[in-house]
């Protein structure tokens, strides 16, 4: 998560502290833990939010977190 956070996103990736999302197709939260929240924002213009949704939304354990 810390390399996609700082590198494909350009976010700066903080133990408790957000990656920025502004500007985001929103994001797919991947898990939740007693001390946090794991989730994958996306950025650019390859998907539509509701593309990105869509594929959130098929996997398991993940939903979907608007921008």
């Amino acid at each position: 998560m810390k390399d996609i956070c700082e590198e494909q996103s350009n976010g700066v990736f903080y133990f408790k502290c957000p990656c920025p999302h502004e500007n985001s197709r929103g994001g797919c939260r991947n898990a939740e833990e007693s001390d946090r929240v794991i989730t994958t924002w996306a950025y650019g213009s390859t998907w539509t939010a509701e593309e990105y949704q869509k594929y959130c939304e098929t996997r398991v354990y993940d939903h979907y977190v608007a921008p």
